[in-house]
């Protein structure tokens, strides 16, 4: 609640100290790991979203908040739900679980990326060759080439968070959940070079008597985010259409990044996914017919948006919780447990 209303957390370390760069006393974390007034415990949490050794646990704990919410709220629109589903079944067993992991890395960096090219293009000329000796030798190369790279690089392999799908049409959604922090060190300045933007944007709107259409517009961080995604899981997203085109699959999963600030703004593909787990969730009360409370529709449906809103404004900020009751260093933790 202090870190929505922008005051100054409770003093648990007792170093707090007056900061150049800050118009408050404030902590030091214990760790030691930040420079400057990045390493005081501020009341924009941009210390506890700097990589804090502390948050860590919190802020992970935050993103599985996220995807859960999103799987529950899917189960209960009548979706079938996946959590974390296998990289390999989601392509259909194309690829094994080994080369997934190798052929599908999170970050991979341009030489990678290379040797994921030239890999790629020889499991599709083994898979093309016929059943006998020759093939079985080169799938046995091919398994060991996966599993070198996956241990020289060390790459963890793409997952997504949830798979939904809607049982009445068929429709399928892969869902990757994320919350960034828009005022941290790496974005600042292009959130506020956006924001001064729309600013303009909105004075030279009211002098011209429109509608400033930056208004509706998602913060810079949270846009950048939603475009980093799909740049990560694009490998997944070509060889799933790939599929499509080959008439391997009947239907074409949608890709959704859903993105959440710190401060819950959602993005767009957020918005998106809430609207279509609403839709599925109206047809689901369709079908079920009359209601014993005598609820409408829309009424229902409304509901039921607004309780998907506040699952995921809630998951935000128990996670944030977690991250700022832990972002202090061990000696912190110590020296709060002792002042209990």
């Amino acid at each position: 609640m202090r870190f929505f209303l922008r005051i100054p957390q409770l003093v648990r370390l007792g170093n707090a100290e007056p900061v150049d760069h800050l118009d408050y006393e404030a902590e030091k974390c214990m760790h030691h790991h930040q420079k400057g007034d990045r390493s005081y415990l501020d009341v924009n949490s941009n210390h506890a979203n700097s990589g804090c050794p502390s948050a860590v646990a919190g802020r992970s704990w935050r993103h599985s908040l996220l995807k859960w919410a999103v799987y529950y709220l899917g189960k209960e629109a009548g979706c079938k739900t996946t959590m974390e589903p296998q990289t390999s079944s989601l392509l259909m067993g194309q690829y094994t679980a080994e080369q997934c992991r190798a052929l599908f890395p999170k970050k991979p960096s341009k030489i990678v990326a290379q040797e994921i090219k030239v890999m790629m293009k020889e499991l599709d000329a083994i898979k093309n060759m016929p059943p006998g000796p020759i093939r079985v030798t080169k799938e046995t190369i091919m398994r060991r080439k996966c599993a070198m790279m996956h241990q020289q690089y060390q790459t963890k392999g793409l997952r997504i968070d949830v798979q939904l799908e809607d049982p009445i049409t068929d429709q399928e959604m892969w869902v990757d959940t994320t919350c960034i922090h828009p005022t941290c060190q790496t974005r600042i300045k292009a959130e506020f070079k956006h924001v001064k933007n729309i600013i303009l944007a909105e004075t030279l709107a009211r002098s011209e008597g429109k509608i400033n259409q930056l208004t509706k517009q998602p913060g810079k961080a949270v846009i950048n985010q939603t475009n980093t995604k799909h740049c990560a899981y694009a490998p997944l997203m070509n060889v799933m259409r790939k599929q499509k085109l080959d008439g391997k699959r009947h239907n074409l999963p949608a890709f959704r990044a859903a993105v959440v600030s710190s401060l819950g703004e959602f993005g767009k593909e957020l918005v998106m996914l809430q609207e279509w787990i609403t839709s599925c969730y109206a047809r689901k009360i369709v079908g079920e017919g009359h209601h014993d409370d005598g609820g409408k529709i829309k009424d229902l449906t409304a509901k039921f948006r607004r309780k998907f809103r506040t699952a995921i404004v809630v998951a935000v900020a128990r996670g944030q919780a977690r991250m700022l009751n832990t972002y202090a260093g061990t000696s912190g933790r110590m020296h709060q447990e002792g002042y209990q």
